[in-house]
């Protein structure tokens, strides 16, 4: 209808008999309340929603707000939900102009609202499923309401009215009332405290809230609007109504929790959201069938149910007086059994502690309490948080008891935490591993735990408070329930392979299946395979490129890396030219140990501040190919103590320090000479050092050989290299030492011996005289004469004269001059002393150099 229009009569239109109201409306006479004149302007539809609230507040006195934008938030509150909390108590003395502008200012997107307040009412006369079409041609049989505001709503209409005289009983109403005009037309009426979508709000639809009717706002009567719209008083509570017996009880679940959204949608009855304030749902009804009229194609607002705690449900035919959220239920389960209980999110709370007390968890290592449960709640408390609900009486679970199910999953899960290493560890039963794993990996293992036992006990409670917080305060006792010192120290008894743990401890080894109680963290990836043998390995690649007693010291050493532990505190080094065979061997040992449990050894960066926190996880460290120096660099003194069971400090990035012991396994490879800085503590690389030296050829070159031999040979080359480790347990249970031939031991003293060659030089070679002098390069040639009789390699000049100093103050006490005079010349050097005769040093002058063996 034209906004323009003036109020039309009612006359010989109107289906009812005349009253002062009526005629007040048909005579076109404007009404007045104490305030004055109420009317919707014509020009109304032109404002923005800054202007049209302005209006609303100055010129009507409505208590406007803001309202969530069309396309924001849950698809039944998009555009009608408030965004103010404390919307209910609004009142239009709460509203600032200031308030307006910044949330109806240009670039927002909010809807305007109003909360209704007496003596201003709105009817909401509603046809969704046919976009309001209905309720037009209602309204068109209807003249006496021609004249009445309207807007035009997404689903119908709104009409305002001022009614003086509304009932107490009206104005106390929670929730609009409602009638059914026609199958198809709903009216609602707004009055006291509910709240409305006004114009020029747009619908989540895409339709525009527009003013059809202008004008005055017309005074109706209560009688007028019951006689218009067929509204009825609220019942009202004269006490307390007559229940079915219990029939809750018939339920596991708590019924107050029914999700009855999720119940009537895997139906296929639900239809739209009518009110979201009220979480009140169009359905078609259960009993369509009985109803007097044709089922409707989509669900109209005559059957809807109320999705709020606790649910409900309405049905306005006759055929449904007296039915209730009971019938609905009973209907779901005669249909399929255990549905109620399925769409409740919490069991009724003597069930569901019942169900988990007479549980009886498992413990994960095999052993425990005789009564497991009984143990846990003891020790944690009962497995719930419960409370009298005040509208039933009846005891509901609100939350879950974290330190209950957080000492459950310990005892239900193969997770510890090692202290020193500030670390958890959690099982691998598909491999017999424990693999370290993160605070946040537990959480979600815990989450997945708790979603487990929400189902397996039909109490969601378990699944919906997995806050993070929460899973952090599990954790936090978890790592008190779980701790477990030292749980990772081996002894060598038993090496962890590819197809069980096998004992070196039993006469003959023997294999036996994974466990956790082995605390294993290394594994060998080759099976055992007791009768596998090595010809190729042996025949083409070891014996060929080395002597018998270099293959024995080979093995030795081989079966040392197995265990895991450097029990004999000692590190092989293999040297040679390339091509010798040295890194094919090296790979095969390191894809033995399994390449998880390699770790590169940098000496360079042994003294940084995280370099040994690289390195814990390893069993075994690696050198490949290194220089020359690669042993007297700084941090080289570190693999004494990572080799020598002594305790180290390490740091981690997140600023923790932590100690380690010093078992790691040592290999190294290279193709120069080494040269090792002693720092005066010879011996303690006496003991370690293990060379084998690779001076003849392998034989053929073969690609890939390593991965060859280890898929070909891989458990025959693990049986020859476990003699080595069987060897050493034998050796270590009767007090022998490590085997070592005299052609080893003179390898390492020539190695220790070039390593410090300028010390030995300046000692055996340069003597004090109280009337001679050397210049720093007289001295300088004769020591590369030196090192080159001995077949070293002499140190580099600026590394000779940065040591040559201390020595010869050290062993002559002559300090280093700048006044030695050499023809007209003015040399470098050193005062009263002298050399000895040039020569080779013999082998006696070697040992004295080093702590007796």
């Amino acid at each position: 209808m034209d906004g323009s229009s003036s109020p039309q009569c009612g006359g010989a239109g109107a289906n009812h008999g005349s009253t002062p109201e009526q005629d007040a409306l048909q005579s076109g006479s404007t009404p007045l309340s104490e305030g004055g004149i109420f009317e919707i302007p014509a020009a109304i539809n032109e404002w923005d929603r800054l202007a049209a609230s302005r209006f609303y507040l100055q010129q009507l006195n409505w208590a406007v707000h803001h309202l969530s934008a069309p396309d924001r938030g849950q698809p039944h509150e998009r555009g009608k939900k408030p965004v103010s909390k404390g919307w209910k108590e609004h009142q239009a003395a709460d509203v600032e102009l200031q308030d307006l502008k910044e949330v109806f200012a240009t670039g927002t997107s909010f809807n305007l609202g109003v909360v209704v307040r007496p003596p201003f009412v709105a009817v909401d006369l509603d046809s969704k499923p046919d976009q309001g079409d209905s309720v037009r041609a209602w309204l068109a049989e209807r003249p006496e309401l021609t004249a009445v505001p309207r807007e035009r709503t997404g689903g119908g209409a709104h009409l305002h009215f001022l009614c003086p005289d509304l009932p107490e009983a009206v104005l106390k109403a929670r929730r609009p009332l409602t009638a059914q005009l026609t199958p198809k037309v709903t009216a609602e009426l707004y009055s006291n405290g509910h709240n409305l979508v006004l114009a020029p709000s747009i619908h989540r639809s895409g339709h525009r809230y527009i003013w059809e009717v202008t004008g005055p706002i017309p005074e109706v009567s209560w009688a007028l609007l019951v006689e218009w719209f067929g509204f009825g008083l609220p019942e009202r509570k004269t006490g307390r109504k007559e229940k079915r017996p219990d029939w809750k009880a018939e339920y596991q679940g708590d019924v107050h929790t029914l999700d009855i959204l999720a119940l009537f949608r895997q139906a296929g009855r639900l239809g739209d959201c009518l009110d979201p304030d009220s979480e009140k749902w169009a359905v078609r009804c259960l009993w369509e069938a009985e109803h007097s009229t044709e089922p409707q194609a989509e669900p109209g607002s005559d059957t809807v149910i109320f999705a709020g705690k606790p649910p409900g449900f309405k049905c306005l035919h006759a055929h449904c007086d007296g039915r209730s959220l009971a019938d609905v239920c009973q209907w779901f389960e005669a249909r399929t059994k255990g549905v109620i209980d399925r769409h409740c999110t919490r069991l009724r709370s003597n069930l569901v502690e019942k169900s988990v007390e007479s549980s009886q968890p498992v413990s994960a290592w095999g052993t425990g309490p005789e009564n497991p449960n009984q143990w846990l709640l003891r020790r944690h408390g009962r497995p719930f948080e419960t409370m009298e609900d005040r509208n039933t009486g009846e005891t509901v679970v609100v939350d879950f008891n974290f330190h209950y199910w957080a000492g459950r999953f310990a005892f239900e899960n193969l997770v510890i935490y090692e202290p020193s290493s500030h670390q958890f560890y959690a099982y691998e039963e598909e491999l017999g591993l424990w693999r370290w794993i993160t605070e946040a990996s537990l959480r979600q293992r815990i989450a997945i735990y708790l979603l487990k036992q929400s189902r397996d006990f039909n109490n969601a409670i378990l699944e919906l408070r997995r806050k993070q917080d929460r899973l952090a305060s599990m954790v936090t006792v978890i790592e008190a329930e779980t701790e477990r010192r030292n749980a990772f120290r081996r002894d060598g008894r038993v090496i962890h392979l590819a197809n069980g743990m096998l004992h070196l401890d039993v006469d003959p080894p023997e294999l036996r299946s994974f466990s956790p109680h082995y605390f294993s963290l290394h594994q060998c990836p080759v099976p055992f395979a007791a009768e596998a043998v090595c010809p190729w390995f042996l025949g083409d690649l070891v014996l060929s490129s080395m002597s018998p007693e270099d293959a024995d010291l080979l093995q030795l050493m081989g079966g040392l890396y197995l265990t895991g532990r450097n029990s004999w505190q000692k590190m092989l080094i293999l040297a040679g030219t390339g091509g010798a065979g040295k890194g094919t061997i090296a790979r095969v040992i390191q894809g033995l140990v399994g390449m998880q449990n390699v770790k590169q050894l940098r000496t360079r960066l042994l003294d940084d501040r995280f370099e040994l926190d690289n390195l814990e996880q390893a069993s075994l460290l690696v050198g490949s190919d290194v220089d020359g120096d690669f042993l007297s660099c700084r941090g080289a003194k570190v693999i004494k103590a990572l080799t020598g069971g002594d305790p180290l400090t390490m740091e981690t990035k997140g600023g923790r320090k932590r100690d380690i012991l010093g078992e790691h396994n040592v290999l190294i490879t290279c193709n120069d000479r080494l040269r090792v800085k002693l720092d005066g503590d010879e011996s303690a690389w006496k003991r370690r050092l293990l060379l084998i030296e690779f001076d003849r050829s392998a034989g053929r070159q073969i690609d890939d050989f390593d991965r060859l031999l280890l898929e070909e040979e891989g458990s025959g080359i693990l049986n020859w290299f476990l003699v080595g480790a069987l060897k050493l347990r034998r050796l270590s249970e009767t007090g022998g030492r490590f085997p070592v031939s005299a052609a080893q031991e003179d390898r390492i003293d020539a190695l220790l011996a070039e390593s410090d060659s300028l010390r030995l030089f300046v000692k055996r070679k340069v003597r004090r005289q109280e009337d001679a002098s050397l210049t720093t390069e007289e001295i300088l040639v004769a020591y590369e004469n030196f090192c080159s009789n001995q077949n070293w390699t002499a140190l580099q000049k600026h590394r000779f004269e940065q040591q040559l100093g201390p020595l010869m103050m050290e062993f002559h006490r002559a300090g280093k001059r700048n006044d030695i005079s050499r023809g007209s010349s003015i040399k470098r050097g050193f005062k009263h002393v002298s050399l000895l005769d040039e020569g080779g040093l013999a082998d006696s002058e070697v040992e004295p150099l080093f702590a007796p063996r």
